[in-house]
C-alpha cells in the first residue's frame, strides 16, 4: 500500500492506539526517510520499540525526537519523559534522572511539573548508588599555609630560631574537591545496611 505522509503519519498514531507496534514502527521508519528530523516520527519509533520490549532500541530514536523538537513545546517535555521511562526499565536510575531534569524546563504546567520533581524523587529513594561532590578553583596569596612572622616565637621569646624561606606565604592557585558516595547493600522495612564514604583532596 502507498500513503502520502499525513496518511502515513495518521495510521501510525492509529497503529499505536490500537497496540499494533509493529506497523507504527514500519511506518514511524517511514517517515523517517522522508524526514529524518521529523520529531513525531523519532517518537514513534521510540514508542513502539519500547512497547516490544526493545528499550535500548529506544534510546537513540527517543533522544533524536528531543533534539528535533522545537525550544518550549509540549514535545520536548514528552520526548524527555519517554526517555526517562525508557532508561528506568533498564534500571538506569542517575540517566533517568537526567531525562527528568531536562524535562521539567519543559513541564507545560504545574501539574506536571509537580509531578516530575515527585518522580524524581522516587527514583532517587530507590537507585542503591548515590553520588554527589563539591568543587571549588580560587586564587590565594598564602596556598601553603606559611607564616608571615620570619621568627620562631615561644612563650614570647623571638630568639628561639627562624623560619625557612620555604615555610614563607606563596602565592597561586587553591583547588578543593569533596566527593560522598553511598551505597545500599540491604534494605528491609526496619533495616538498612549501606556503605558510604568521603575523598576529599586540595
Amino acid at each position: 500500500m502507498t500513503f502520502t505522509l499525513p496518511e502515513a503519519r495518521s495510521r501510525a498514531v492509529l497503529a499505536l492506539r490500537s497496540q499494533d507496534y509493529a506497523l507504527a514502527l514500519r511506518l514511524g521508519y517511514g517517515l523517517l526517510q522522508a524526514d529524518s528530523r521529523d520529531t513525531e516520527a523519532h517518537y514513534i519509533v521510540a514508542v513502539s520499540q519500547a512497547a516490544l520490549g526493545r528499550p535500548a532500541e529506544a534510546r537513540i530514536p527517543v533522544r533524536r525526537a528531543f533534539q528535533a523538537a522545537p525550544k518550549e513545546t509540549p514535545q520536548k517535555f514528552f520526548a524527555a519523559q519517554t526517555a526517562a521511562q525508557l532508561t528506568l526499565i533498564t534500571k538506569r536510575y542517575t540517566a533517568s534522572q537526567y531525562w527528568l531534569r531536562r524535562s521539567l524546563a519543559h513541564a507545560p504546567n504545574e501539574r506536571l511539573r509537580a509531578q516530575t520533581i515527585r518522580d524524581f524523587r522516587q527514583i532517587k529513594s530507590i537507585k542503591p548508588f548515590s553520588l554527589s561532590g563539591r568543587f571549588s578553583l580560587a586564587p590565594s596569596d598564602n596556598v601553603n599555609s606559611g607564616t608571615h612572622d620570619p621568627y620562631l616565637i615561644i612563650d614570647g621569646l623571638p630568639a628561639v630560631g627562624i623560619f625557612s624561606a620555604a615555610s614563607r606565604p606563596l602565592s597561586g592557585v587553591v583547588a578543593r574537591a569533596n566527593v560522598k558516595f553511598s551505597y545500599r547493600l540491604k534494605q528491609s522495612q526496619t533495616s538498612l545496611l549501606q556503605l558510604t564514604g568521603r575523598i576529599s583532596h586540595r
